[in-house]
C-alpha cells in the first residue's frame, strides 16, 4: 500500500474533496457558530479519526464522495468506517438554529464548503497506519429537518456500497479511490 500515491485532492462524480489535516483523537469538534463550538467526546476505549476538508461542486445539490477509514491489514486494507458529515462554521447562532438560511454552508450559493468529518473506531481496531480513502461514488446526501440544530446536514446511509469491506492496490488503479491521507 506504501507504493500508491498519497494525495490530498480527489475528485469524483459530483464533488472534489481536498484535505487541509486530518487526526486521531479523543474529541470531535464541529458547528463553530460565533465564539462557541460543539464536539464529541470519544466514548471510552474508543477514538476519533477527525478530518478538516474543503468539498467543492459545480453542482448546486451535489451527491458528495465519502471518507472512508480503513487499517491496514497485511497486503489489504480492512474497512473501519465511513466518516460522518458536519459542517465547520455557521455565520452566526441564528443560522445554526435555522432562524435564517446560511448561503456559507449552501451549494446554491457557493461552489466550496468546509465540512469536519469523524469517525469514532474502538481503540484496539485502531492499528496503524491508517488510512483516509476517497470513493468517486457520489453517495453523502443533504437532508434538511426545520426543527434541527442545525437545520441542515449531509447523510451518509447510502454509502455502504462505495465502502468496500476490503481494498487491495488493484483497486486504486482505474481512479474509483483514492488515498487522502496515510497516518502513521
Amino acid at each position: 500500500m506504501k507504493a500508491i500515491l498519497v494525495k490530498g485532492t480527489f475528485s469524483g462524480s459530483d464533488s472534489t474533496v481536498n484535505l487541509q489535516s486530518a487526526q486521531v483523537t479523543s474529541q470531535w469538534s464541529f458547528n463553530n457558530y460565533g465564539n462557541q463550538y460543539e464536539y464529541r467526546s470519544a466514548e471510552r476505549g474508543s477514538r476519533y479519526i477527525t478530518a478538516k476538508v474543503i468539498y467543492s461542486s459545480k453542482n448546486k445539490d451535489p451527491r458528495l464522495i465519502p471518507l472512508i477509514v480503513y487499517a491496514s491489514n497485511g497486503g489489504e486494507l480492512k474497512l473501519l468506517g465511513v466518516m460522518g458529515f458536519e459542517f465547520v462554521k455557521w455565520e452566526e447562532y441564528a443560522t445554526f438554529l435555522g432562524n435564517y438560511h446560511d448561503n456559507g454552508n449552501d451549494f446554491a450559493h457557493t461552489a466550496r464548503i468546509r465540512f469536519s468529518m469523524g469517525l469514532q473506531v474502538p481503540s484496539e481496531n485502531i492499528s496503524k497506519p491508517l488510512y483516509i480513502v476517497a470513493s468517486s461514488i457520489g453517495c453523502a446526501e443533504r437532508h434538511s429537518d426545520r426543527f434541527g440544530n442545525p437545520p441542515v446536514s449531509y447523510m451518509t446511509y447510502s454509502c455502504d456500497t462505495a465502502a468496500p469491506k476490503t481494498l487491495n492496490v488493484n483497486d486504486f488503479k482505474d481512479g474509483r479511490f483514492g488515498i487522502l491521507k496515510r497516518i502513521n
